[in-house]
């Protein structure tokens, strides 16, 4: 019995690991789809923006600046690898939606995978608990036999 213990402490362990890495990519996820959100929403405020007009523009950490453009018919997008390319408006703005439908997929299995582990940490806490009730209820009963 207290070989499961130690075997079930062990693998608890583990999980807590896994779980604070799972919860930290979670989090990260969540923040990079909320960027792509915002991107989105800027290169779509672009598209239908009148020349000259004066808009605010995210620069990050809830922070905007006001701003007034100069082309209205493309942007700047990251393509990967710190290359960025200059496309149009309504090419950004489909790239930005796959980027926002896979970034949902990942924190969806990210989402997923972290709730399979606590389920797992639930199970072992609760054949714990069953072992240590187990031992105490022996405890008692050799006490009882030897009084």
């Amino acid at each position: 019995m207290a070989e499961d213990l130690r075997q079930i402490s062990s693998q608890m362990a583990m999980l807590e690991r896994q779980a604070e890495a799972l919860k930290q990519n979670l989090d990260y996820l969540r923040s990079h789809l909320n960027d792509l959100l915002v991107a989105k929403e800027t290169i779509s405020s672009i598209k239908t923006a009148q020349s000259d007009q004066q808009m605010l523009f995210p620069i990050g950490g809830g922070c905007y600046a006001f701003g007034t453009l100069t082309d209205m018919e493309k942007v700047i997008v990251n393509i990967g690898s710190d290359i960025a390319v200059k496309e149009n408006i309504d090419k950004s703005l489909e790239l930005m939606d796959k980027r926002i439908n896979e970034a949902r997929e990942l924190v969806n299995q990210t989402s997923s995978s972290y709730s399979e582990v606590q389920q797992r940490m639930q199970a072992l806490d609760q054949r714990g608990r069953q072992l240590m009730q187990q031992a105490q209820q022996q405890r008692s009963s050799s006490q009882q036999q030897q009084q």
